[in-house]
């Protein structure tokens, strides 16, 4: 990962599986949300955008163990940790609209065409290999970068690198055009689930 001592090698891993299994938990429920919950669909009067929003509270819980032992793993392998630590948490937070409108999509989808209960598990795997969690951003090859940003965790995990390992401020204006993209998801997520 560039310059960085290779003692940092697995806070930096780390650091990047985190966002990815955030993102995997709440995606990859998603198709089975309403196949889970069949008697709040059936027999009980209840709100069905609420199931997406129970997952991402389950996987917040989750991200903040994770980051939790990233912390003390930084601190115990690297010595010390930078002053932009703790904005880990705010350039994470546009992650939240783009999981909620992908899981409102995908688990209104999934009562039409099942199958995508068995696509998205695959299709979280590949998303894992085709993000900057295992290759640094100077290895690719500059014309398949571009590609590289379609994956919806690429932009937070550069962005969480940036504050917790390297010391640096986000790339705010990347992370604002990221979070109008999560938002116009969850909107259009919001609209497809409700419809």
């Amino acid at each position: 990962f560039g310059a960085a001592p290779q003692k940092m090698y697995p806070v930096i891993l780390f650091s990047g599986l985190i966002i990815h299994l955030f993102f995997a938990e709440v995606v990859g429920r998603a198709p089975g949300l309403i196949f889970e919950h069949k008697t709040y669909v059936k027999k009980v009067v209840f709100p069905l955008t609420i199931l997406p929003w129970m997952t991402v509270v389950t996987a917040l819980f989750h991200f903040l163990v994770n980051t939790t032992i990233l912390l003390i793993g930084q601190w115990l392998i690297v010595g010390d940790l930078p002053a932009t630590w703790p904005l880990i948490y705010v350039v994470t937070l546009p992650l939240i609209p783009m999981m909620l409108g992908l899981a409102w999509l995908l688990s209104a989808l999934s009562v039409f065409l099942r199958d995508i209960q068995q696509v998205v598990p695959l299709a979280l795997t590949l998303m894992m290999f085709l993000s900057p969690i295992f290759v640094p951003m100077e290895l690719i090859p500059a014309r398949y970068v571009p590609a590289l940003f379609l994956n919806p965790t690429s932009t937070v995990i550069l962005a969480v690198r940036d504050v917790a390992i390297y010391g640096r401020e986000p790339d705010y204006l990347q992370l604002t055009a990221y979070s109008a993209v999560a938002i116009f998801v969850m909107i259009v997520g919001y609209a497809f689930f409700k419809k």
